[in-house]
């Protein structure tokens, strides 16, 4: 009787040994697992200069002051914008200043862009995004010209429309690379791509430009070239500092094609400020191999500028922007 006593107080021993155990297992079992730590996102930074792809609703002010061995400029760019679900289009309308020494200050406006852009593709946790667009320019800024350009070209009459005060800033590089500088309508396909990687918002845009001028006779300028082809890339690192602050770097580039004389390649650096639906960046625009004799290879597409290709040796570009 002791014996079996002693074998159940033992036993009963070990089973009170044992429950907090059983019991703090089955409580772990029991209890929710707590979730995994997310990595750390950041939003995707724009660009200064280089395409933004995804297509928003905002409206949208670029300025710029660029030094040009011919004339200066400080232009100004208005741009609305609609998004539509995956599709976006956009209207833009450039104006500002000419300066220069022998022509004075002129109040100028340029060629109105109408352009539609496709997000074909795009994965919200990476930003990662394929973009087709298409952009037409229209010659707005030859409303009122002179038409008898041969008389003009020869210095007997002055052309003191919008189209003759803008000379020397949008017309001379174009027939400086071998094309008649006077505009019928202009057509731009596009692709652009980028995603999110760590603190960098990588993206990447290239297409190309394609200029359909006028039909001028040869003897006015010395030129027969009515269709020029203009290949453009950009790319794009913006680096997040805090959410709403970012260092932007760029490489940009346009290279004329098909025997056409100019190309240009250029650095941007400049810091960009975004919170909530107000958008501010300020940014230097350093050309490179600049020689200072055309044909040379400074020439950049205009999308801060009043003109649609622009020679300029180093600009200042700012940009504001407000989404809705």
């Amino acid at each position: 009787m002791v014996r079996i006593r002693t074998l159940s107080l033992c036993t009963a021993a070990v089973l009170l040994a044992a429950s907090p155990l059983v019991f703090a297992q089955t409580a772990e079992e029991e209890a929710p697992h707590a979730p995994a730590a997310e990595s750390e996102s950041w939003p995707y930074q724009e660009p200064l200069y280089t395409l933004y792809a995804k297509p928003t609703s905002h409206v949208r002010l670029r300025g710029g002051y660029a030094s040009n061995p011919d004339t200066d400029s400080v232009a100004f760019v208005l741009e609305g914008a609609w998004a539509f679900g995956p599709v976006g289009v956009h209207l833009r309308m450039p104006l500002g200043l000419a300066m220069g020494e022998d022509t004075g200050t002129e109040f100028t406006y340029g060629d109105l862009e109408l352009g539609v852009r496709w997000l074909i593709s795009h994965d919200p946790a990476s930003e990662r995004h394929l973009t087709f667009g298409l952009d037409l320019i229209a010659p707005t800024s030859r409303i009122g010209e002179e038409s008898d350009v041969a008389a003009v070209q020869a210095g007997t009459l002055t052309d003191s429309s919008n189209f003759g005060k803008r000379y020397l800033l949008a017309q001379k590089p174009l027939a400086d690379m071998g094309l008649v500088p006077r505009l019928n309508v202009g057509v731009t396909p596009w692709v652009a791509f980028g995603q999110n990687i760590g603190r960098v918002s990588l993206q990447t845009d290239f297409g190309c430009l394609i200029l359909v001028m006028d039909n001028i006779d040869a003897s006015v300028y010395g030129i027969n070239r009515r269709v020029g082809y203009l290949l453009f890339f950009d790319l794009a690192a913006p680096v997040s500092i805090t959410e709403e602050l970012s260092i932007v770097a760029e490489f940009n580039a346009l290279v004329a094609l098909d025997g056409l004389l100019g190309t240009g390649f250029a650095v941007t650096v400049g810091p960009r400020y975004q919170t909530g639906a107000i958008s501010a960046g300020l940014g230097v625009q350093l050309p490179l191999g600049v020689d200072n004799d055309p044909p040379d290879d400074d020439k950049m597409i205009g999308r801060y500028d009043q003109a649609t290709v622009a020679r300029h040796h180093i600009a200042a570009i700012l940009d504001l922007a407000y989404r809705f």
